[in-house]
């Protein structure tokens, strides 16, 4: 971003302020999307044209004249458009020479914003998926078809149906409300709260400063919904802390990145993506996060098995906290009740947006009455806060269009449909091969992709292939959103892995190479959510399964980071891999023999430590039982 100064920073934190509070009043008052919707995009693509510099060489401190002329040609389009609305309504289909400029001018303007803020990934895809729609009849085979000519593209992408489809009014209702709660709440002292208090949780174990990250990550990310957001703030206290205690600067900023990006698949909150899952499946919100729930923390499991058995390694001493975890909670734990509000709220069936706009008046009133560390906030203050959130969302805000144009001009000759169709006869319908193909494809939008839009164009051409391979499909909506996460890590282009090496100071190549690793149940869970009964079947089944699946990721991190308690020999690592895949297993029967079989290995390596504990605590009682013996001869 730029950094502004004077008049210029005044207006345009005025702005967008005025944006975010505009978009609090619509929820009150329940503006129609037709209003709010269009509203919504113009306002981002304003405030991004503002901040964010054409070009390398662009100022740096100052808003140029082609930012303001782009500025004013985005609110001419959205003005017109809105104007035009009850003509688009009632003569859908027919275009005239007008509709096309505009519809070609908002092309331009989606494909310049996203490429000042994203770079080019998104534009070029974009670009691609209107050269198919217009040129399919090139395309030989069944993935080609008759072509579309300008009129009707432009018409398409112009529309309700394009850029200001069901993307954009999601973004504009259930997100941009969920990161303007985000930067009320770190305001408001949030973020230092929830690292107090995960060190206080957490510190005293071995390797306590990385298990506070991740912790603190789960915790915070769960209410920011963001992964890259939540890199920077709680990774700028937890990285360089990381460092001093011992652990590689490349591993400091992989745990933080794979912890914060777990944040989104962690409720009440969860990411912008879980709120266009809801959508696309017509499933409540609050179910959404209950069948995350189990699911998040089996993730969060994984890397906190993985980083025990990383610091044991590593020698990394504890970092005990200066107040215990129940102190800090009589003292400040209303800092809680925000997120509780929310939990409530959602599954009492208030929509989570109405449910964030509660926990927003909630805070500011806490913050008011009992400020955390004693500071409270001045109007003008208060109100940039609303402007930052508008700001924070501007990564998501500024893809809309684009990725409204990418589902409109594939949707219109019908390839996601084709798609599935030639994946399941590519894979002859195993669901095992499609999945893997899944991984694949993942991997290759993640490339330079948000990943709310690698799940949303992964959703669109992959689900139907999942779906007519027999899976469920809120399950094939999952498995693709889970999939779609490691877009923030995977290299060489990954947005998380870059937040984090500007703060530990490694490559992000390095710290997104180890993310990978780290992060290995990301890519483990969903195959039980095809195959398993982790958020299918009976509470008794869902939680045989949940005990089952830590067990081997427990197996898993011991494979990986060769080290349980000792270095491990290469037949150990062998056998607790297999082992983990055992227990993972969906057979029944495979699965009880496999966790026997696992804790025979256990008692194998760390019998003769238990052994140990267990005479010491002995020896500990039999020396307590003779001091006591001798006190009392004393006194008599």
């Amino acid at each position: 971003m730029r950094e502004l100064h004077g008049i210029q920073q005044t207006a345009v934190d005025l702005f967008a302020s005025a944006f975010a509070l505009y978009f609090v009043y619509a929820i009150i008052f329940s503006e129609p999307f037709f209003i709010t919707t269009p509203i919504y995009l113009c306002c981002s693509y304003i405030l991004a044209f503002c901040l964010f510099p054409a070009r390398e060489s662009s100022p740096r401190d100052r808003i140029t004249a082609l930012d303001l002329l782009l500025a004013l040609a985005t609110a001419g389009i959205t003005a017109y458009f809105m104007v035009q609305y009850e003509y688009y309504v009632q003569r859908a289909g027919l275009f005239r020479t007008q509709d096309v400029v505009a519809g070609l001018v908002a092309v331009l303007l989606s494909i310049e914003v996203c490429r000042r803020v994203l770079g080019w990934s998104l534009p070029i895809l974009s670009l691609a998926a209107i050269a198919y729609a217009m040129y399919g009849n090139w395309i030989p085979g069944a993935l080609g078809h008759r072509g579309y000519r300008l009129d009707r593209v432009a018409g398409q992408i112009f529309s309700f149906d394009g850029i200001y489809g069901s993307v954009t009014s999601i973004y504009s209702t259930y997100v941009l409300l969920f990161v303007i709660f985000g930067a009320v709440i770190q305001s408001c002292g949030m973020g230092t709260f929830l690292l107090e208090l995960s060190k206080s949780l957490v510190g005293r174990l071995t390797g306590g400063i990385a298990k506070t990250a991740v912790v603190s990550s789960g915790l915070l990310g769960s209410v920011v919904g963001s992964g890259a957001a939540n890199i920077a703030v709680t990774g700028s206290f937890t990285i360089p802390i990381m460092k001093r205690s011992g652990y590689p600067a490349h591993v400091a900023g992989a745990i933080e990145t794979v912890a914060s990006t777990g944040g989104i698949l962690m409720p009440p909150i969860m990411g912008s993506t879980a709120f266009i899952l809801a959508a696309f499946t017509g499933t409540p919100y609050r179910d959404v996060a209950l069948y995350s729930f189990l699911p998040a923390i089996l993730f969060y499991w994984g890397i906190y098995a993985q980083v025990h058995m990383l610091s044991q390694k590593l020698a990394i001493p504890m970092q005990p906290a200066e107040e215990s975890w129940w102190a800090i909670i009589r003292r400040d734990g209303y800092m809680l009740l925000p997120i509780v509000l929310i939990f409530v709220l959602i599954f009492q069936g208030i929509t989570p947006y109405r449910a964030a706009l509660w926990a927003i008046a909630a805070m500011l009133a806490l913050h008011y009455l009992t400020p955390y560390g004693g500071k409270r906030m001045n109007l003008w203050e208060l109100v940039r806060t609303f402007g930052e959130g508008a700001k924070l969302q501007l990564s998501v805000g500024v893809s809309a269009g684009v990725i409204g144009i990418i589902i409109s001009m594939l949707v219109l000759p019908g390839l996601p449909l084709k798609i599935g169709s030639y994946a399941v006869a590519v894979s002859q319908g195993n669901l095992l091969v499609l999945l893997f193909m899944m991984i694949v494809v993942s991997y290759v939008f993640g490339m330079g992709i948000p990943a709310v839009a690698a799940y949303i164009i992964l959703a669109v051409l992959a689900v139907p292939a999942l779906t007519e391979a027999g899976l469920p499909q809120f399950n094939a909506h999952m498995i693709i959103m889970w999939f779609s996460l490691s877009a923030l890590w995977t290299p060489p282009v990954a947005v998380g892995a870059f937040v984090a090496s500007g703060i530990a100071g490694a490559s992000p190549s390095k710290i997104g190479w180890y993310s990978v690793k780290l992060g290995i149940s990301l890519y483990i869970i969903p195959f039980l959510m095809a195959f398993g009964t982790i958020i299918n079947g009976s509470v008794p089944e869902i939680l045989f399964a949940f005990f089952a699946t830590a067990i081997g990721l427990y197996g898993f991190a011991a494979a990986t980071e060769g080290y349980v308690g000792r270095p491990l020999a290469i037949w150990e690592r062998a056998a607790f891999l297999i082992l983990a895949i055992l227990a993972m297993y969906p057979e029944t029967t495979v699965r009880i023999g496999g966790m026997l079989l696992f804790g025979i290995l256990l008692v194998y390596e760390h019998g003769s430590s238990w052994i140990k504990v267990l005479r010491r605590a002995r020896s500990s009682a039999q020396g307590a039982s003779t001091s006591k013996m001798e006190g009392s001869s004393w006194l008599r």
